[in-house]
């Protein structure tokens, strides 16, 4: 996935999650958005098909799931989705995933690791904005 196509896949994540806020005081929509990311993240091994062209419904489930460390694999991963990006970065251990998510992460490896990119490059621009990783 490209850089432009990012762009727009993380703007309807901000939507999304900015959703869950929409008449319910914070506490009550941060309760929604986390149960809503649960209950997404256990059903990505039947999303197939879906996450590749639409990764932002799988990057709302493995929101707050991740913890990156700063190295440019990592930035280069946001600016362009690949399976080489992503074997860097594991390499260099920037990636730290919650075991809550590791089945997840498991199938997307082996059964779509395109989309399982574009979920990590989206969860990464994620990190860095703060009205959406403050709400978890």
């Amino acid at each position: 996935m490209d850089e432009i196509q990012l762009k727009g896949q993380f703007a309807e994540l901000g939507e999304q999650v900015d959703s869950f806020f929409t008449r319910r005081t914070e506490d009550q929509g941060k309760a929604a958005l986390k149960e809503h990311r649960d209950q997404v993240l256990a059903q990505i091994p039947q999303m197939d098909g879906i996450l590749r062209e639409y990764p932002m419904y799988g990057a709302i489930g493995f929101l707050g799931k991740f913890q990156f460390t700063d190295c440019p694999e990592v930035n280069a991963l946001a600016k362009a989705s690949s399976a080489k990006a992503l074997e860097a970065i594991r390499a260099k251990k920037a990636l730290k995933l919650a075991d809550s998510a590791r089945p997840a992460w498991d199938h997307l490896l082996e059964k779509d690791p395109e989309a399982l990119c574009a979920i990590v490059a989206l969860c990464f621009l994620a990190s860095k904005k703060k009205a959406i990783i403050n709400r978890l």
